[in-house]
């Protein structure tokens, strides 16, 4: 709503009257009925104030305060984060070794003095300076929550209350850990979060958390088929059962990490060769209750394109949706099925991940691109242009995400525009004489083109070359 000014009130109030009784024609501030209007309308402007306040209040967008955390409660019981303490270890000394013992006791206070003010610490515990000893050192903790209390080293220099014997005190590393109250505007965008990605196995929410794992870049989820979900993590192999683990605390009931579907058996028909991948184990998964024990064999694609044997062999009993480890003639991670051998009729998935099914993933399979880029220059161009152009498409190609593509007119603006800070256009360049990228089969060089990549690829940079002529 828009709240009017006094005098806009005024203005209406006296339009209306005159409408009313065209002789009134005084317009005296000192009026009685100007008194009167303008008594009237600074009590509806006070209205209008609280009833757009109120407005707000009910508005997630809008509301502030108090107001903002009553809207919020319901998504987030904690409420607003209310911060965190600075951390750290301070020394009290003497200006030589003690006679005595030295008590200090806990909740000492000291100070970090600056022209922005004074920052009161407290230590954490009882400590003594040793008869003999010069400094005796204890944990300490910022009086209040806040960032400003993550002090630099040798800042703490102030005892407030003197300690006999104690001549100084100092922080000799700086102080951590301290962090502001939570803002309006960080809990609203935190609540927007939390609802965006309310309940378990939803993509948006899984990638959040795996990438909250440290040596995870990025994270790319997507349903393949009924009760499968796809995940693709850029992250070391090495991290495999770690990340099935945290996939399994964040996957809802009867979802399933499915890594790669890369085979088939249907009714007894073998399919092999459906889909490749960066690399892992091989899981064989039926789609029915197995009645009776069966074999299958056949063979793989590792990673060095070996062609290596594999053979599972299915417990009678085996559930639908459970799965049973291949066994492999060599221990590597395999890409792809080449064959399948199966006598009988059933139907089977033939899966390949990293991890432990059934909480599979799989790291993006890298598409190499090789770049070329000659430009002409003109007679002034600024130093080094070539290698910056380099530095610049190649931050662009290292920015490209799981799945996505690789498009020439991007690459070009690159080439005029550092994608680095500061990000200013490059000078001297005359024109772009040849540019063009080479990858996955195919060359990109003119507007238009576009290198298209897969769900579970990632573009990476094989080599580049910058060159000028004259």
């Amino acid at each position: 709503m828009t709240v009017r000014t006094i005098a806009q009130i005024i203005e209406e109030m006296r339009n209306f009257q005159i409408a009313r009784y065209p002789p009134l024609s005084s317009n005296s501030p000192t009026s009685i009925l100007m008194m009167l209007n303008e008594s009237v309308a600074n009590q509806v402007r006070k209205l209008e104030v609280a009833l757009e306040r109120e407005i707000n209040n009910l508005n997630i967008y809008t509301a502030e305060g108090e107001a903002l955390e009553k809207l919020v409660i319901n998504w987030l019981p904690e409420g607003r984060l209310p911060g965190s303490h600075a951390e750290g270890t301070v020394t009290f000394f003497t200006d030589g070794p003690a006679s005595t013992d030295i008590e200090i006791p806990a909740h000492t206070r000291v100070a970090a003095v600056s022209k922005a003010g004074t920052l009161y610490f407290e230590t954490t515990e009882d400590v003594v300076l040793q008869a003999g000893s010069t400094q005796a050192a204890v944990t300490a903790k910022a009086v209040s929550t806040g960032s400003a209390y993550n002090v630099a080293a040798r800042t703490i220099t102030y005892i407030p209350t003197p300690i006999p014997g104690i001549v100084g005190v100092t922080n000799y590393f700086a102080f951590a850990g301290g962090e502001d109250e939570e803002t309006d505007d960080e809990l609203r965008a935190r609540y927007i979060y939390t609802i965006k990605t309310a309940g378990k196995a939803t993509p948006s929410l899984i990638s959040q958390n795996l990438e909250a794992l440290s040596g995870i870049t990025q994270t790319l989820c997507y349903t393949v088929g009924p009760g499968d979900l796809q995940i693709i993590c850029d992250a070391p192999d090495t991290m495999g059962n770690d990340l099935s683990n945290l996939i399994e605390q964040n996957i809802a009931a009867g979802i399933i990490g499915c890594g790669c579907i890369a085979g088939q058996i249907i009714n007894g028909s073998a399919e092999p060769e459906l889909a490749d991948t960066w690399g892992g184990y091989l899981w064989i998964r039926p789609q029915k209750v197995m009645a009776t024990e069966e074999i299958i064999t056949g063979t793989c694609l590792d990673q060095s394109n070996n062609i290596v044997n594999f053979s599972a062999t299915i417990p009678a009993g085996t559930a639908p949706g459970s799965a049973v480890k291949a066994t492999l003639d060599s221990n590597v991670y395999v890409k792809s099925i080449e064959t399948i051998s199966y006598s009988g009729s059933r139907s089977y998935d033939l899966l390949i991940g990293l991890g432990t099914y059934p909480y599979l993933w799989l790291k993006p399979k890298e598409i190499e691109v090789d770049i070329q880029i000659t430009i002409r220059k003109e007679p002034a161009f600024e130093s080094g242009l070539e290698w910056k152009i380099e530095q610049s498409v190649s931050n662009f190609i290292a920015s490209l995400k799981i799945g996505d593509d690789l498009e020439f007119s991007d690459m070009v603006k690159a080439v005029f525009q550092n994608t680095l800070p500061p990000y200013q256009v490059f000078e001297g360049i005359d024109e772009i004489v040849t540019c063009y990228a080479v990858g996955k089969g195919q060359t990109i060089g003119s507007f238009g083109n576009v290198l298209e990549i897969n769900p579970d690829e990632k573009i990476i940079l094989s080599s580049i070359s910058v060159e000028s002529i004259s």
